[in-house]
Formats: C-alpha cells, structure tokens, sequence
C-alpha cells in the first residue's frame, strides 16, 4: 500500500515538474541575457556613470524590440533541447520512432486548413465577445496582439513564435506532460483516463499562456492538439497543425473585412468551426486508411 501512495505521489509531482522546470529557463534565459548586456556595456565605448546600473538595462536595452525577439527564439530553443532529451529518456525505442512519424501527405493537406480554420474561428468567437469583456482584452492586446503584429515585431519574432514555438510547446505539453499525465489518470481509473489526461494537459496549456482571454482559446486548441497525439500518438501532426494556427495571425486582414458586422462573424466562425472540425476528422480516416492499407 506504501509504495502505491508513493507512486501516485511521483506521478503527480512529476505531472507538474516539467512546468517549473520551463520557468526556471524562462528566467535562466533572460538572466543570461542581462549579463550579456551588462557585459557589453562594460566593454563599450560609450560608457558612463549609470552605464552598470541594472535597471538602465532592463528599461534601455532589455526591453529593445530586438533584443525581446532574440530572447524569445532562444527561449523555445532551449526549451526544445532540454524537454526533447527529458521525453527521449523516458521514451521507449518505439515510442520515439512514433513520435516523430511523419503523417501522409494526403493528411498534412488536411491539416493544414484546419488550423487556418481554427484561427479564424478563434479570431470569430474573439470579435463576437470582446464587449463584453474590455480589460481582459486590453491585456492581451498588450501582451499578444500588438507585440506580434504591431510595429515591433521582426522576422526574428515571427520565426519564433510561428515555427519554433509551435515545436517546443507540442514536446512539451502534448509530448512529456501528457505523457506523466496520462500515466497519473491510467493508474486511478479504468475509463475516462484518455478524456481526463487530453483535458488536465489542455487545462495546463491554457494556464501557462498567461492572460485569461488567450488561456480560454488555448484551452479549447489544447483539447484539440491533445486529440490529435493520441488518435496519430505522434507529434507531427499537432506541430503542423499548431504552426498553421500561429501563422494565420498573419492573416488579420482578411479577418477583419470577414468580421466587419455581427452577421458575418456569426456566419464566417460557424463555416470556419466547420471546416477546423470537418478537416480534423478526415485527416484522422485518411491517415487510418493511408497506414491500413
């Protein structure tokens, strides 16, 4: 009986250790990227009296737009070294050949859609609400919308955020934490363990994006995103699906003569809902029929 409570106890502790392991290179990261700056001011001609001050740093230089694109990309980098080699270990020679299984191609056209479909709902479902809720969406404005899209972006943040982002979050959420998740819920219950791993991870997903109105979509897409590692019990497919979702942002413009009154948000999110759900289910009987066969 001891060594079983001891076992669900690891199982839950380890449930939750790959997130503060990503807080601690969150801020490992951005400290190195301090003394870097403050190693380059020392050496700089262009020193001064309040040249070594740390708060100098963090409002002149560290917060550059530049400087903020460089910190992010190598952020997700890390983040795909260290929670790769972690789900590698404690994956079997199988399951990492699995993991990282191409899907068909037919599947990927099927794909690829879906997110472009999903983004458009969300934007959707966003437009349709945000009266409702001002603060919430002045905050993530701030943090999201106008730090991607605005004036201050770069391809260095782009390529971040649409391509690398997209891979360390699949390893991390859908690969290791579903993994220590999915273990947890197998060991205290017989059914609903898939449905309540898919769900936890999903939760975790929505929470660690940090502000209510993009943790409530991540959520959804998490949902979503978990469904399609266990149906293909691979990566690829949620990479590829995620990457479709974070590249449509670019896509603004066409959102916004599509939402430019409540009727057409209405009509565009339901065929866009359509078309997420439709593509999604079919990319999983063509990947079935494609392996069967």
């Amino acid at each position: 009986m001891q060594s079983s409570k001891s076992l669900k106890f690891k199982d839950i502790v380890f449930m939750f250790l790959p997130l503060l392991v990503m807080l601690l290179i969150q801020y490992g990261v951005i400290i190195v990227d301090i003394i870097i700056i403050f190693i380059k001011n020392i050496i700089s001609d262009e020193k001064s009296a309040n040249a070594f001050s740390v708060e100098l740093i963090m409002t002149r230089d560290f917060n550059q737009p530049m400087n903020s694109a460089y910190v992010t990309l190598a952020r997700y980098i890390v983040y795909i070294v260290v929670f790769g080699i972690w789900l590698r270990k404690i994956s079997s020679d199988s399951e990492r050949k699995q993991l990282i299984k191409r899907p068909a191609i037919p599947t990927i056209l099927l794909i690829i859609p879906a997110g472009i479909a999903g983004q458009f709902f969300i934007d959707s479902a966003l437009t349709l609400v945000y009266p409702f809720f001002p603060n919430a969406f002045s905050q993530y404005d701030q943090q999201v919308t106008s730090r991607i899209l605005g004036a201050s972006a770069s391809y260095v943040l782009y390529f971040a955020v649409f391509f690398v982002a997209p891979i360390a979050e699949e390893i991390l959420f859908r690969g290791l934490i579903q993994k220590y998740v999915g273990k947890f819920f197998h060991g205290i219950m017989d059914k609903g363990a898939v449905l309540c791993t898919v769900l936890f991870q999903a939760l975790l997903f929505g929470i660690y994006h940090g502000n209510v109105v993009q943790g409530v979509y991540a959520f959804v897409l998490g949902i979503l995103l978990g469904f399609l590692a266990v149906r293909f019990n691979s990566l690829i497919p949620g990479i590829i699906f995620h990457i479709s979702i974070n590249t449509s942002m670019l896509l603004t413009p066409i959102t916004s003569l599509l939402f430019k009154t409540t009727a057409r948000t209405i009509i565009s999110g339901v065929v866009c809902m359509v078309i997420l759900l439709g593509c999604t289910w079919l990319s999983v009987k063509v990947q079935k029929r494609t392996y069967d066969k």
